[in-house]
């Protein structure tokens, strides 16, 4: 018979088993009982830094015969030679074998859990477009994350202007180009994020024609046509006129400005009206009075002044510079100016 219970807890020790049979007659046995020690393990890990990297830190310190294993959420592939680690519940197990062999003796296994910040969420807003009716514009971004920590902002920009608000979550900006959002946490996790602001200031092409910009007699009004302009929809002349050719009958500086109605932009195109309306200087020379010996007289109109060539008409229908006359009466000739169509009788 044997009876009696071996506690491990009390260390190594001895069991003595006796028997006896129905004859009185006894015999026993002693062993010795060897308790090996539970592995020594210490274990301590350092958090990740930001959301989303794998810069946790696990250190292990076991016993000089003892090995051990790290499992990462229950998945039982050995990654204790990482160096760093990601966010997780890591097992550690230590483990001591029999006679320097794979089997295992005794193992101690505790837990370490990894954690990392709350995910720094960035929207550096919608892209935008500069015009000539908003030559600035106000950026929308937006920072936010689940811990109760202080974030600061900042904005930087390729090729465009930052007028004011840099470190804002609403910057004001005056150019196109890349604007990214910054956002960095107290224990310094940076998250990005970028929008594109364009800009469209393309001015009206103004095509002004005019088939002279001289009045005179022959040309009493002249049409001023914008009508082939191109990239603008709005036109506005001086006087106040809104259509795309006006008629002008006096001389003076006439200007159309042409608008884009989708971005604003506004281009204008000035005309200079001349006006020549110089009349020719009339002279006619000879004698005014018929006589009985002086029976016919000529009229010279030649030395009349005109800018260009003049042309000649008589009472008499006559297209002469002079005329000779016989009878008595009131001539008139009217000269006219090749020039500007100007006439003077």
């Amino acid at each position: 018979s044997a009876s009696g219970m071996f506690d491990p807890s009390n260390g190594s020790g001895t069991a003595t088993y006796t028997y006896s049979d129905a004859n009185g007659c006894e015999n026993s046995d002693t062993i010795n009982i060897t308790v090996n020690p539970l592995p020594s393990i210490e274990v301590s890990s350092t958090n990740v830094t930001c959301f989303g990297a794998s810069n946790g830190t696990i250190s292990v310190s076991v016993g000089a015969e003892e090995t051990y294993t790290i499992f990462k959420d229950a998945i039982e592939v050995d990654i204790s030679n990482q160096i760093t680690f990601g966010p997780g519940t890591y097992t550690i197990i230590a483990y001591t074998s029999k006679n320097n062999q794979e089997e295992v003796v005794c193992s101690t296994t505790t837990e370490v859990v990894i954690t990392q910040p709350s995910q720094i969420f960035v929207n550096a807003g919608s892209n935008k477009l500069l015009t000539c009716n908003n030559p600035t514009a106000t950026l929308t971004g937006s920072a936010n994350t689940n811990d109760q920590v202080d974030l600061t902002y900042l904005w930087t920009t390729q090729s465009g202007v930052i007028d004011s608000g840099a470190n804002t979550l609403n910057p004001v900006v005056s150019a196109p180009g890349i604007y990214t959002l910054t956002v960095t946490s107290e224990n310094e996790c940076e998250v990005s994020d970028a929008l594109q602001v364009t800009q469209d200031i393309t001015k009206p092409t103004i095509v002004l024609k005019a088939e002279t910009t001289e009045l005179d007699c022959y040309v009493t009004s002249i049409v001023l046509d914008a009508s082939e302009s191109t990239g603008g929809d709005n036109f506005y002349w001086k006087g106040g006129e809104k259509t795309s050719s006006i008629t002008v009958t006096e001389p003076g500086l006439y200007y159309v400005l042409i608008t884009n109605e989708s971005n604003g932009c506004s281009e204008v195109k000035t005309i200079t009206i001349t006006e020549d309306i110089i009349k020719p200087e009339v002279l006619i020379t000879g004698d005014s009075e018929l006589t009985c010996e002086t029976t016919s007289i000529t009229l010279d109109s030649s030395s009349s002044t005109v800018q260009g060539t003049a042309s000649y008409l008589w009472s008499t229908g006559e297209t002469t510079a002079t005329i000779t006359v016989t009878e008595p009466n009131d001539y008139t000739v009217t000269v006219t100016d090749s020039d500007n169509g100007c006439s003077t009788t």
